[in-house]
């Protein structure tokens, strides 16, 4: 892969400024000379380091040229006569710029600002018949869909480097970092930021601090968190520091589908996804969708991990071991003999039961529906308890396993302040505030609290080696996760969160 930086400026002199500047950033330049009114091609390529992309796409490709089809030719043939590595040619004129001089090669593009083509595989088949044995095809679409970025990976994938597929709007980002993984040979970013040639194009900057240092072989791994709502996940910035540290050629991202078994459906052929973290409400879909599954996820019938494996899609469940080092930790001691309540019987109640049952706990289970806790109570062997009476319950650790509480709505808390026992302590499965309702109730009651990110980082931790069998820089994953618990989550709904780093 090789990383574009895109020049869109009135004057000659303008964008040999900026290409100056932002040389060092980028492994090509694209001069688009579409807004240009006058061309002087030999002084715009004159003394250039890198290699160059000439591109003068029209108005109704997304560009500003507004002059005719033979001026347009004309100033695309100037450009390779004075040394430009490609020119980017419309596929509504491709047969009229065959044969350039020298080196130059055409990328025969396609850009449809409209939106995504009714027949995609279709649209790449019919810009190849227009291509040469040398020449590269550039499908642009406008799409807002995290399933159109897939799409267009797939069709990169299958490109043998020589498809160019990615998309503006809302899925320019995620489109981008997902074709660099799968062999795209180009992709195309702003200098900084105000300066975007396309709808919703990243900058140099931004898609740096998500790509590893090696990314484009098409060798380069995508990790991702999978949930809905997914924006306030620490998984992203946790997983991509301890990637970075150790140097993996392997990127971890953030994906909010509506659907899991469609989204299942088209990463499963993305040879380049090599493994899912998996939170709500996905996490019982996820073990129903996989090949094959560990005892753990088939014994908490829920899975918070997926990894491709020769054999398909192992599931894999690191929550229960979590939440038993976080409460552990917080004992400074054995969970053996010691009673735990779990409030909820959803995947996290579940892992929980498991993890303490397996490390000898006494369990009880309280869930607003009786008959889940008593159902879970019987899976794993603890005893139900009705709602109401969670206060009269006398245990030593309270684990609120729903997601009441979680951000925004940080003041909620499952049960009433008098339900908490002096004394015990407190874990939280919410992860988003540090301080929630929760957390308040327990220290205004002399309980000990476990926040929620004490839960997360340890399963993240067994996650981690799941992925990548090697043993991540814990240190550092726990400070990115503390740190990033003090910014706004992004937003960004039904396509990605990148992790800020």
């Amino acid at each position: 892969m090789a990383l574009v930086a895109s020049i869109l400026e009135p004057h000659v002199e303008a964008a040999r400024s900026v290409a100056d500047r932002v040389e060092t950033a980028a492994d090509l330049v694209e001069f688009r000379i579409d807004g240009m009114e006058r061309v002087d091609s030999q002084a715009l390529l004159a003394g250039r380091r890198k290699a160059v992309v000439v591109a003068c796409p029209s108005v109704d490709e997304g560009g500003r040229y507004t002059g005719s089809i033979d001026g347009r030719l004309a100033r695309l043939r100037a450009a390779a006569e004075a040394g430009a590595s490609y020119v980017d040619l419309d596929w509504r004129v491709a047969d009229r710029l065959t044969d350039l001089p020298g080196r130059c090669r055409r990328i025969v593009s396609m850009h449809l600002p409209g939106g995504m083509p009714a027949d995609l595989p279709g649209a790449v088949r019919f810009l190849q018949s227009l291509a040469g044995p040398s020449d590269l095809i550039k499908l642009v679409p406008h799409s807002d869909r995290l399933e159109d970025a897939l799409d267009l990976a797939r069709l990169v994938q299958d490109g043998g480097g020589k498809v160019i597929a990615f998309a503006t709007g809302r899925a320019a980002m995620v489109s981008r970092l997902l074709a660099t993984a799968a062999g795209s040979p180009l992709i195309y970013a702003a200098p900084q930021a105000g300066s975007e040639t396309a709808p919703g194009q990243p900058t140099l900057a931004e898609l740096r601090a998500v790509l590893p240092p090696r990314a484009g072989s098409g060798t380069t791994a995508v990790f991702a968190v999978v949930g809905k709502p997914v924006g306030h996940s620490l998984s992203p910035a946790t997983h991509s520091i301890a990637l970075r540290m150790l140097q993996l050629d392997a990127m971890f991202l953030a994906f909010e589908p509506d659907d899991f078994l469609q989204f299942l459906d088209k990463v499963t052929p993305l040879n380049c996804i090599r493994g899912l973290a998996v939170t709500a409400p996905f996490k019982e879909d996820a073990l129903r969708r996989s090949d094959r599954a560990d005892e753990t996820a088939k014994g908490i019938v829920a899975a918070n991990t997926l990894i491709r494996t020769e054999q398909g899609w192992r599931a894999a469940n690191t929550d229960d071991d979590g939440a038993a080092d976080a409460i552990e930790l917080g004992l400074e001691g054995k969970l053996l003999g010691r009673r735990v309540l779990v409030l909820g019987s959803g995947g996290a109640a579940r892992a929980a039961a498991a993890g303490v049952r397996r490390r000898g706990a006494q369990l009880i289970l309280a869930s607003r529906k009786r008959a889940a806790a008593e159902k879970l109570a019987q899976h794993f062997g603890g005893t139900a308890v009705d709602w109401s009476a969670v206060g009269e319950v006398d245990y030593d650790v309270l684990v609120n396993a729903t997601p009441v509480g979680q951000w925004p709505n940080a003041t909620e808390s499952p049960i009433p302040e008098s339900a908490v026992r002096p004394g015990a302590l407190v874990i939280d499965a919410v992860v988003r505030p540090p301080e929630t309702g929760l957390a308040r109730m327990a220290k205004a009651r002399g309980a000990k609290f476990v926040p929620g990110v004490q839960w997360f980082l340890f399963q993240a931790i067994r996650q981690f080696r799941l992925f990548t069998g090697q043993e991540p820089p814990i240190g550092a994953m726990r400070a990115t996760a503390i740190d990033a618990l003090k910014r706004e989550p992004k937003l960004l709904p039904g396509l990605i969160a990148p992790a800020v780093l």
